[in-house]
Parts: C-alpha cells; structure tokens; sequence
C-alpha cells in the first residue's frame, strides 16, 4: 500500500528564517559589510589618514529576499578620489588673485589649471575581495 504525505511550508516563516533581522542571510551581509570596510581602509589612498578614517557602514535593510547593506566613506573629497574627476581651473573667490608660499617665495596667479585626476575606486576593490571569499559576485561598478 502506498502512502501519501503533503508538506506545507510556510511563507512567511520561511521568509522569515531567510531574512528576518537574525537571519543566516543577514550575519552573512553584516560579515561581508565589515569585512568590506576592513579591506577598503587597507586599500585607501593615504595622505593624512582622513580618508582611510572616515569609513562608515551603513544600515542593513531586507527588502523580500534581498538584502542589502551600506558601506560609505564620509569624507567629502571621497567621491573625487575615488571616482576621479574632470580638469579644471581654479580661480579665486573674494581676491583678485590666487597667493601662496612656493619654493621661491610667495606665488600670485589669476588661476591655476589643475589636471584631471584618475579615479582610483579603493572602495570597489575592498568590495570585490570582501565579496569574493565569501562567495558572491559584484556586479557593476567600473
């Protein structure tokens, strides 16, 4: 004689064990979150070390199955540094002229042309190595 069993699951238990705040799905984001800053602080640009200081995480959210989480750096050069950015020309705001010291003594200039700067996205790689040995794929960036 053949029997027959039925299993039900429960959608909103189920969901709830994927992606509720203690969730296995959840530690594992925050693990990837921390280990991103980590790797990002180890790659970051140094000059005066505010760079390197400035990395936040962000919060987690849950969203249906996805999770996602924040990493930034707070720093308002961060984006410049780490995006590049076009050339420009500086020139002054309240004088008629630009001053500062130089190796020969005080500089004067109407403007002063600044080149483009390369980008150097220090936070996508730490990303990406984070992401790695955990075993997810980054998708995007440059």
């Amino acid at each position: 004689m053949a029997s027959r069993n039925e299993l039900r699951i429960d959608q909103g238990a189920l969901r709830s064990v994927l992606t509720g705040p203690q969730s296995e799905a959840v530690k594992l984001i925050r693990k990837a979150q921390r280990q991103t800053i980590n790797s990002a602080k180890m790659k970051s640009p140094v000059d005066t070390g505010a760079l390197r200081n400035s990395h936040r995480a962000g919060q987690i959210t849950v969203s249906g199955s996805k999770v996602t989480a924040e990493v930034t750096a707070v720093q308002d050069y961060a984006l410049a540094v780490h995006e590049g950015r076009a050339a420009m020309i500086i020139r002054p705001k309240r004088a008629k002229v630009l001053s500062w010291v130089g190796p020969n003594g005080r500089v004067f200039a109407r403007s002063v042309r600044s080149p483009a700067r390369r980008g150097r996205p220090w936070l996508l790689n730490g990303m990406k190595d984070a992401a790695g040995a955990l075993g997810f794929e980054v998708t995007g960036g440059a």
